[in-house]
């Protein structure tokens, strides 16, 4: 039986809508703020939902319909970015409707895991 992943309790799915993939990530929410929590490929979305901590700090949770995301690519470093996760290597989603979104992925699998997640997400929105 293969392992499927359960939506958090503060998340209703869509219709029909099924888990790919969940990584732990940190949102980029302004240059100097990043809010963790865990990012998620659905059949129908991405979504974001920030740990409960954060949550009460002001981070937000995220979500935007598949047909919104327009491509996924690597950011490099930038330093003007510290607080916001600018010391490493991030997901950046480009969006028809709304600015760039930037996460931390997959940051305790090692450096070379977030092309492999790029990668997927390049995948999920040729499907």
């Amino acid at each position: 039986m293969p392992f499927e992943f359960v939506f958090p309790d503060n998340v209703e799915p869509l219709a029909g809508e099924r888990v790919f993939a969940r990584y732990p990530a940190n949102r980029r929410q302004g240059a100097n703020n990043a809010v963790g929590g865990l990012l998620w490929l659905t059949s129908h979305r991405v979504l974001f939902t920030s740990h409960a901590l954060d949550s009460r700090l002001g981070g937000k949770n995220w979500s935007t319909s598949r047909d919104n995301v327009v491509s996924a690519d690597v950011v490099g470093l930038n330093l003007l970015e510290i607080l916001g996760g600018g010391l490493r290597r991030r997901l950046k989603l480009e969006l028809r409707v709304g600015k760039p979104e930037i996460f931390v992925v997959g940051q305790f699998s090692g450096p070379g895991n977030v092309d492999h997640i790029v990668l997927e997400f390049r995948s999920w929105i040729l499907r």
